[in-house]
Formats: structure tokens, C-alpha cells, sequence
């Protein structure tokens, strides 16, 4: 699935189990030792591991298409 939505830049790895839209995302709360994404419409909280989280940082503070 990952290889598949290459080409969407907001669409991106955050966790070994999660691939996220960060068009959707709500906000990310958290800092270097662990950040969770809220979706809208939901109480669950994606996690964002240590080793995405400064691409998913990056992408998240793009202005938004």
C-alpha cells in the first residue's frame, strides 16, 4: 500500500502499523519521546514513532493543499 500512495505527499508512513492522510489530521500532540495524530470524528490517536517523526513534523507544518 505504502509504494502504491508514493507519489501523495500528504499521505505518508508515521508508525510500522499506520499510514496517515495528514490532510486529516487535527492536530499532533506530543513531543520527541512520542507524538499521537487526532483524527476528526474519532478518539483514537495515531502514534507517531521515534523514527517518523521528523518527517511527519515536517509535512504536517506544510501549508495544507
Amino acid at each position: 500500500m505504502e509504494s502504491f500512495l508514493e507519489n501523495e505527499s500528504k499521505i505518508i508512513r508515521c508508525h510500522r502499523a499506520y499510514i496517515v492522510n495528514l490532510n486529516l489530521v487535527k492536530h499532533a500532540d506530543g513531543n520527541a519521546q512520542g507524538y499521537k495524530l487526532s483524527l476528526p470524528e474519532t478518539d483514537f490517536q495515531v502514534p507517531v514513532s521515534r523514527a517518523y517523526i521528523q518527517k511527519v513534523l515536517e509535512l504536517f507544518e506544510k501549508p495544507r493543499n
